[in-house]
């Protein structure tokens, strides 16, 4: 059997809230916008990518360019200045392609795939799956529509990983759309978007955010059908993910103003396959031991690394880079497994008391840099390893409270989809399910954004048991998306 992995993002409703919209409008003074003509290339570029805020502006009308700014310019602005910020963003494009602009990005996604799967991890069971690369995405589509500056805004960025600015963090993803549709990828790899809105809400939608998720998340339009909307939004779904999931939505409120949905699918086979295996013990969180069924792979493809990290100072942690087939290698599963069956108790803690301090050290992060010297080695590892299934249905609104997002839920503030009429997030939820087989991979997701209108021995062995709990994601080694992350530490869960 061929692995497959489908995932699904959605984010439902904008309706309306009756509390008073204070609108903030930037305001840009004459001395300013005669010096900003006179920006050097290394000024702009410092500009886009220093410490400083950003205050790039464009005008609503629909015909315009697409430039990466979320602040509207007065009406009499200065044509000069506006191929300034052309240029700006020409220049942006660029960085986003270059190897810092990939790594700032694998750095937040590796922080916000830590970060959720730490809150969740005495809430969601022994076994549970996320897909951050999913997720991600639509809560960057969200965060484009936030006010600029408001506290909404920037709490979705830190969320997101400590991004600096919604920039950046948009041209990477209209640089995955370039490299994930209309190329080879799409044999394995399938992702849409999708934004509905209803008759009344389409007249208040602004342009520029509409023009935005098309340019740069490549995102379909549509009107919200009168009646039964459910049946278009869960075809749509089922057509992205090859029937995996057939149904996102029970039902759609009269309230809900917007939808955005993102689907991602996933398929692919190991450039090796496993064997049929010895059962053997597998010794789970709590210490007891089960015998369960093991595959196992003897290859030269197969990356592991012993490491230490400061998130839990008495244990050594095994990882293992297992490769699919696709594209010399490509994509990638990592095991990451404690050699005490509680270490993972103890990184959860320690994680979670760390989760503030943006110099704390990321698991994903330490894992992945132990491998890399080890992927240019040629040897041979025999990988045993349980055949496993997991599935999960979060309610993700208190984790991501815990990790500081409150103003989304509490005061709105996204006048960048709708101006005059406040927003708020109301509810996220998110499903996933992943089986690893002998084969490949198999796996779906979907998730839902409600928003109403308010000193140790380092050598690894040549032979590697999986048989105590152990974390997993599966990634593009290429441009750093972690598709699914999740934790395994009961066979019988």
């Amino acid at each position: 059997m061929v692995g497959k992995i489908i995932a699904i993002l959605l984010i439902l409703t904008f309706a309306s809230y009756s509390i008073d919209a204070q609108i903030l409008f930037p305001t840009n003074s004459d001395e300013n916008e005669t010096e900003n003509t006179n920006l050097s290339p290394e000024d702009i570029i410092d500009s886009l990518f220093g410490d400083s805020e950003t205050n790039e502006i464009f005008t609503e009308d629909f015909g315009q360019p697409v430039v990466s700014s979320t602040t509207e310019r007065p009406e009499n602005e200065d044509l000069a200045d506006l191929w300034h910020l052309n240029d700006a963003e020409a220049l942006r494009e660029r960085f986003s392609d270059s190897k810092s602009a990939i790594l700032e990005y694998e750095n937040s996604l590796l922080d916000f795939t830590q970060a959720f799967v730490v809150e969740a991890w005495n809430h969601e069971g022994q076994n549970f799956v996320i897909s951050p690369f999913s997720l991600h995405t639509v809560l960057a589509m969200l965060t484009s529509g936030a006010t600029d500056n408001s506290t909404t805004q920037i709490e979705l960025l830190d969320a997101l990983g400590s991004v600096r600015n919604i920039q950046n963090l948009e041209q990477r993803y209209k640089n995955f759309v370039r490299d994930y549709k209309n190329t080879d990828i799409t044999e394995i790899l399938n992702f849409g978007n999708k934004f509905w809105t209803t008759q009344k809400y389409f007249k208040k939608i602004r342009g520029q955010y509409l023009e935005k998720i098309s340019a740069l998340y490549d995102a379909d339009f549509s009107l919200i059908a009168a009646k039964s909307p459910e049946k278009e939004i869960n075809e749509w779904v089922k057509k992205q993910t090859n029937g995996k999931i057939d149904k996102i939505i029970d039902s759609l409120s009269p309230e809900v103003a917007f939808l955005i949905v993102n689907a991602l699918y996933f398929k692919a086979s190991w450039s090796v396959l496993f064997d049929e295996g010895t059962p053997q013990n597998f010794t789970t969180i709590d210490g007891d031991k089960k015998i369960v069924p093991m595959m196992t792979r003897t290859s030269l493809q197969n990356s592991g690394a012993r490491f230490e990290t400061e998130i839990v100072p008495d244990a050594i942690f095994t990882t293992v880079a297992i490769p699919y087939a696709f594209q010399d290698r490509r994509f990638e599963m990592v095991i990451v497994m404690p050699e005490i069956y509680k270490g993972l108790t103890f990184f959860a803690d320690s994680a979670k008391t760390g989760i503030d301090n943006p110099l704390a050290e990321n698991i994903f992060r330490k894992a992945l840099d132990a491998l890399e010297p080890e992927r240019t080695v040629s040897k041979e590892y025999t990988i045993n390893m349980p055949t496993f299934t997991v599935d999960s249905n979060i309610d993700v609104n208190k984790y991501l409270r815990a990790m500081g997002v409150n103003g989304a839920f509490d005061e709105g503030g996204f006048e960048n989809i709708v101006q005059n009429e406040p927003l708020r997030v109301s509810a996220v939820k998110h499903r996933a399910t992943v089986e690893v087989t002998r084969d490949g991979t198999v796996g779906a997701a979907a998730s839902a954004i409600e928003i109403v209108s308010f000193q140790a021995n380092l050598n690894l062995p040549k032979e590697i048991n999986i048989d105590k709990p152990f974390l997993f994601f599966i990634r593009d080694t290429e441009l750093k998306a972690v598709l699914f992350a999740g934790k395994y530490t009961n066979p019988d869960a």
